[in-house]
């Protein structure tokens, strides 16, 4: 693939395998609202699947999917370390946290500040207005979170 990863997209993917359980539902799996990580051998296939895509930057690493065609992805290029959001059906791929780092702190203070929650069945769910106001205050140089809805 030609890609030299960060240490911070090492330490992601040897901390963590990718998510399953059969007893468990695709909302219990999620560790933030919406995406499941991936495990590396996921990651690897779903850069094959997408790598000479029309959208796609050969220098995107996928790390989340939503399981619809929605990804995060971690820059090992021009942005590198920085995480885009890969919305497929929409055309929009912008860079909305600097790092995994501020990626998970921001779900953390969201979490903390009730803009993230986890519902009766183990769920975790979103007011998209306050995690975007959490967004915003720890990513002051991410454009994306400042822009008009």
């Amino acid at each position: 693939m030609g890609l030299e990863p960060t240490d911070e997209l090492v330490e992601f993917f040897s901390w963590q395998g990718g998510m399953g359980g059969d007893s468990l539902t695709l909302g219990q799996l999620w560790i933030m609202p919406g995406f499941l990580p991936l495990s590396i051998t996921d990651a690897v296939q779903m850069y094959r699947l997408y790598a000479d895509g029309p959208d796609w930057l050969p220098r995107w690493f996928p790390v989340f999917e939503d399981q619809a065609g929605w990804f995060y992805a971690y820059d090992l290029g021009e942005f590198r370390g920085a995480v885009v959001l890969f919305q497929h059906e929409t055309g929009q791929y912008p860079y909305v946290f600097e790092s995994l780092a501020a990626m998970f702190s921001t779900h953390r203070a969201a979490l903390d500040r009730g803009a993230i929650s986890v519902d009766s069945e183990g769920v975790l769910e979103q007011d998209y207005e306050r995690l975007s106001a959490v967004a915003k205050e720890l990513n002051p140089k991410v454009p994306w979170w400042s822009l008009p809805e």
